[in-house]
């Protein structure tokens, strides 16, 4: 098995253990103040929330798997300076679900076509995870429209080759959708994270200042409930010797190429850095860091 498919699976399984994607239910009972509407661009009929606030604009974009309402606990957080919108990519939550349109090229354009239709001629973007793989093509090709960028876990290089080693463990816990690579049913989210697995960053050609925020496990973060102290041990060694260098080599490659770059790293945190337990300190350095030309 791919690793790149296992860490993906990995990162699914967190999800659906803590903070599942959002369904109708929790929309219904969500607390958040924010507003919801569509915009029809590129193609497809995008989702979006707009939590308002007072300032400049502020687009969320979120990872692989997830809706916008993945903000709404952190979106408020940063509405005392910035308007605060979210966007959901195309073949999740209530946005489009096409076949096709999942290269990096098509994802920049549903995000400037976004930024379009909502008539914003300018935008300081805080991205998580994959969306991370976006923002050196759409800061390069439109330079204008970018004014700051924060990667929430979200700045590396998934060419990394260090991470060839088969798994040797039971993997029957991970999500079945995210293990069945042949499965025939279209899944956007295998989808884009194939199409992850080329990436490889080009920050040189990023001209804004850019905030990478990480939580880097040395453990590995899976935590089965049915797990020996055998098998913990097996899977922490695995994760050292396979995740780990990458993660550490997309910081140094992120600390030597972003002309512009600052690098936050978490020591209690997971790959939903925004979420607790570091969520009002993820919060508190992005709104500093956002605001910083303007607090001199």
């Amino acid at each position: 098995m791919k690793t790149r498919v296992l860490f993906a699976a990995v990162v699914s399984l967190l999800l659906t253990r803590g903070y599942a994607q959002t369904t109708d239910a929790d929309v219904a009972a969500d607390k958040s103040p924010h507003k919801s509407g569509f915009v029809k661009v590129n193609g497809v009929r995008l989702h979006f929330l707009d939590w308002g606030g007072n300032g400049d604009w502020l687009l969320l974009l979120t990872g692989s798997g997830d809706d916008a309402h993945i903000f709404d606990s952190f979106a408020p957080k940063l509405i005392e300076g910035f308007h605060v919108v979210g966007l959901t990519r195309r073949g999740f939550g209530e946005s489009d679900k096409p076949r096709t349109g999942y290269d990096t090229g098509t994802l920049v354009e549903d995000v400037r076509g976004f930024l379009d239709a909502m008539k914003i001629t300018s935008v300081a973007f805080v991205v998580h995870s994959l969306a991370g793989t976006e923002m050196p093509m759409l800061a390069s090709q439109y330079p204008g429209r970018v004014t700051k960028l924060v990667y929430l876990d979200a700045a590396y290089d998934y060419t990394c080759k260090a991470g060839t080693e088969p798994v040797t463990w039971e993997t029957s816990s991970l999500p079945t959708a995210a293990l069945a690579e042949n499965s025939s049913a279209f899944d956007p989210w295998t989808v884009l994270n194939k199409e992850s697995d080329l990436y490889h960053p080009t920050y040189s050609k990023v001209r804004v200042p850019a905030l990478a925020i990480y939580s880097p496990p040395e453990r590995h973060p899976e935590k089965p409930w049915n797990a020996t102290p055998e098998r913990r041990k097996e899977m922490d060694a695995w994760w050292l010797r396979n995740r780990y260098p990458c993660t550490r080599s997309s910081i140094e490659q992120f600390r030597k190429d972003m002309a512009q770059g600052k690098i936050v790293e978490l020591q209690k945190g997971w790959h939903y850095v925004f979420m607790m337990p570091t969520e009002d300190e993820v919060a508190h350095r992005t709104r500093e860091f956002l605001l910083s030309d303007k607090l001199k």
